[in-house]
């Protein structure tokens, strides 16, 4: 066969007998081909299954010749042998071969082709599990193997699922207009939460962190520039205080000597262990001689009196003790003169006879001659008066009052370092540090103690150290817990994100409720007029049957025509609702952006002008000159010498390092968020199509139920048309006495109808125009024609009608005519038997 020529196929109708074979072309190049073009062209009456019988011929030249007498076996796809002979040719017999295809799969009865069903219902699901896998699996942030594993059963049981059950296909199909419908919003909003947590937020959050550090490091450049303040004014005093304690020793050596001088003198002056021997041995030898007793004589010649000084006191004591010494001395000498006359009287008695003895011995024992220097020198020979130099009392009163005021002196010296009562720490185990100390040292008796400057109530303290927070510590301490309340936002964060992963499960849930509604409530989603229910309209009319089509304008209201291109009213009150929902809930999004913005302007601005360079120059000089060269003079010199100060600051700062850097928030977060909202938008615009889209999807898979739905709906708005007649006279009656309350509190209304030719242009404003009695259509600015909007023929009534509802309510003004005894407010009440169409 050459190009040009035709093929012919003769397709045989048993059931009517007809031959309805026809002619076609040939695109180009010969192909033989068996095709049920009977079952193609004529699927209308839903229940309709004619057997054809294919008889198919084709002159055989130049081509491969395929002959098929009978019928088409079902669940087979058609065979289709081409004999090719262009690329051109090619495509164009491919796609033929795929549009078959797709009706064997899409478009063929659901008891067909149920294999290729199955197989293409696999595949389904599992580009439906790698699309979930694309978008969900891989931002859980679980391992690889793990996001494998899970995306692996997904496409088995979605695929598995798909190739199986009619369910699981029909629920698959209704994710998509779910997504666009009410659930889908609502995950739509979860995932602007996200993007809001993982953007602004975060964002805040590491600005945060920035402001905080810039505290923590201002903090630190004022302490250090306060440290080198106070380095150069006082810290040199603290290191001489301190100093103190090495300068001590020699303050302690100089008060040892000079302890160990008055020793003596004082042992000389004032001691009294010695002299109880001496005035006995004195009492023993005026006893022996038989004379009085000199310590008496003594005592009560040098007797002090009450009102004496202490010079006088000292004086007399000292004078009695060197007069006992001096009576001492002379009581020694007689006791051994005695002593030496008593030796030679024996010595000479045993070395001569007794007479001779006698005679040459005697004069030994003349002892008299030993109190010889005593009979001569009477009482003045031991009389103090006439040694001691006549001031010596107020010498030595003047020399142990120097003694003991440089004693006390040094007793009560304090050397305080004072700084403020620390506060009482919160955290036990906190960072601490010594900023301060008090030291009380005191020399008492060669020693030094060391005491807390206050009244502490505890003598047996030596040193007391008043534990502080630092500085640096307090801005470690905030950064420290600003980054474990980061660290605990960003965990909260992250878990969020993996469960708004799961968000998907609504837009399945959602699917599944659609579903199973749908099946289950005959009235749910039932309000489309679709084409069955027109041609059952049609079938009715043909009949002359009372009819339902065109409706009448209430019924338009509730009733909706799924080829519309346009929204109905209900439609665009609901997306005006929802558009204002958007808004709103976008305000909250926009303020963090707006707050996150403002504090990314401000810490640029303080980065861009804030730097500042610092130079401390200072000096601290103090020289302290201690005349003199005795020994006072040299311990002052000693006590003074770690005052004297030479010290000088010259150092460089700058606040480079505390300036902020701050983040700014990447653009892209911005067409994510707004872009979310868009989409949203755009959904709510969709919404009516993808509700429409819901309904064909699920008449798609249940052709039958959708019959009994449609054949419902249609008995049912029958059934209310019977009775639309008593429903709008109560409806106008109601309506009526509504609209006279509202006119009443209406005053842009009421100005427009009292005062029309003056206040006409208040109605360009929507309160100030009539509405419809029964659609409640609002009256047009302008006039549009004659069938607009008809006003009610009695002047005294004020009500209008659109044209279609005054002509259903007869042009009768129900609203000022008055009601009849056999009219019934009640619209619901209708007994009338409905025909029901089989």
């Amino acid at each position: 066969m050459v190009d040009g020529q035709y093929s012919k196929a003769i397709l045989t109708d048993n059931r009517k007998g007809r031959n309805t074979g026809r002619p076609q072309q040939d695109g180009g190049t010969s192909m033989l081909f068996s095709y049920n073009y009977a079952y193609a062209t004529s699927r209308k009456a839903m229940d309709s299954k004619p057997d054809k019988d294919l008889d198919i011929w084709q002159y055989p030249e130049e081509s491969l010749v395929l002959q098929i007498q009978g019928s088409q076996p079902q669940g087979s796809c058609p065979v289709v042998v081409p004999n090719i002979t262009s690329a051109t040719g090619l495509i164009k017999k491919f796609m033929k071969c795929l549009r078959r295809l797709l009706y064997c799969v899409v478009y063929s009865d659901e008891n067909e082709y149920r294999v290729l069903k199955a197989v293409a219902g696999f595949f389904y699901g599992v580009l439906l599990a790698i699309g979930l896998y694309a978008v969900i699996l891989t931002d859980l942030g679980f391992t690889p193997q793990i996001c494998l594993a899970v995306g692996a059963a997904i496409c088995l049981v979605l695929g598995l699922g798909n190739a199986l059950s009619i369910q699981a296909r029909c629920i698959s199909a209704l994710t998509l207009p779910v997504f666009c419908g009410r659930v889908g919003r609502r995950v739509l909003k979860v995932i602007v939460i996200a993007f809001v947590l993982a953007g602004p937020v975060h964002n805040l959050a590491t600005n945060g962190h920035e402001v905080v550090r810039v505290f923590s490091c201002s903090v630190s450049l004022t302490y250090n520039l306060t440290k080198t303040r106070f380095e150069l004014m006082v810290l040199p005093f603290a290191e001489a205080v301190l100093n103190l304690h090495a300068d001590v020793n020699e303050v302690k050596d100089t008060m040892r000597s000079v302890e160990g001088m008055m020793r003596p003198m004082v042992e000389e002056f004032e001691g009294e262990e010695e002299m109880h021997k001496i005035r006995e041995d004195n009492d023993y030898m005026d006893e022996i001689q038989g004379d009085s007793k000199r310590e008496e004589e003594i005592k009560e010649k040098y007797k002090q009196q009450k009102n004496e000084t202490e010079v006088t006191r000292y004086e007399k004591r000292y004078k009695r003790k060197i007069s006992s010494k001096c009576e001492d001395i002379l009581s020694r000498a007689g006791s051994n003169c005695r002593r030496v006359f008593s030796e030679a009287y024996d010595k000479c008695y045993s070395k001569v006879s007794f007479l001779a003895a006698w005679l040459l011995c005697w004069p030994m024992k003349l002892t008299f001659i030993c109190n010889v220097v005593e009979a001569i020198g009477g009482s003045k020979t031991c009389d103090a008066s006439q040694v001691l130099d006549p001031m010596f009392g107020a010498g030595y009163e003047a020399l142990k009052r120097s003694n003991g005021s440089l004693k006390d002196a040094f007793k009560d010296v304090t050397i305080q370092y004072h700084i403020p009562q620390a506060p009482k720490l919160v955290e036990e185990n906190s960072h601490v540090s010594t900023v301060g100390y008090a030291i009380r040292s005191r020399v008492q008796n060669g020693g030094t103690k060391f005491r807390p400057s206050g009244n502490t109530g505890q003598k047996s303290i030596l040193f007391i150290m008043l534990y502080v927070k630092q500085v640096t510590d307090s801005a470690q301490d905030v950064l420290t817990e600003f980054e474990r309340k980061k660290q605990l936002l960003v965990t909260i964060i992250f878990y969020i994100k993996r469960l708004l992963a799961f968000t998907f499960v609504g837009i399945i849930i959602g699917a599944q409720k659609y579903h199973d509604k749908y099946l289950s409530d005959i009235k749910f989603d039932n309000t489309y007029v679709t084409q069955y229910f027109r041609r059952i309209d049609a079938r009715r009319r043909k009949s002359q049957k009372h009819t339902l089509m065109p409706l009448k304008k209430v019924e338009r209201v509730a009733l909706m025509d799924p080829r519309a291109a346009l929204p109905g009213r209900q439609e665009r009150k609901k997306l005006g609702y929802q558009t204002a929902k958007l808004l709103l809930h976008m305000i909250a999004p926009t303020t963090l952006i707006i707050m996150d913005r403002l504090l990314y302007e401000v810490l640029d601005i303080v980065r861009r002008h804030a730097h500042v360079d610092y130079k401390q120059e200072g000096s601290h000089d103090l020289i302290l000159k201690v005349k003199g060269t005795g020994m006072i003079a040299n311990m002052v010199r000693s006590l003074l010498g770690s005052f004297n100060i030479r010290q000088r600051v010259k150092n460089f700062y700058s606040n480079e390092a505390c300036l902020p850097q701050p983040t700014m928030m990447p653009n892209y977060y911005l067409y994510k968020i707004y872009g979310t909202y868009f989409c949203m938008f755009l959904i709510l615009l969709s919404e009516t199509y993808t509700k429409r889209l819901q309904r064909a999807i699920c008449a798609y898979f249940y052709p039958k139920r959708e019959k009994k739905r449609v054949l419902f709906l249609y008995n049912e708005t029958l059934r209310r048309r019977k009775g639309l007649f008593k429903f709008m006279k109560s409806k106008v009656r109601r309506t009526a006495r509504e609209q006279i309350l509202e006119m009443d509190a209406n005053i842009l209304l009421v100005m427009t109808l009292r005062y029309p030719k003056c206040c006409s242009w208040l109605k360009f404003f929507a309160a100030a125009r009539r509405k419809c009695l029964i659609c409640e259509e609002p009256e047009p600015r302008k006039p549009r024609g004659e069938e607009d909007f008809v006003s009610c023929p009695n002047p005294k009534c004020y009500f209008i009608y659109c044209f279609q509802c005054w002509k259903d309510v007869k042009k009768i003004c129900y609203a000022c005519t008055p009601p009849d005894d056999g009219d019934e407010d009640d619209d619901n009440h209708d007994d009338d038997v409905v025909d029901m169409l089989l």
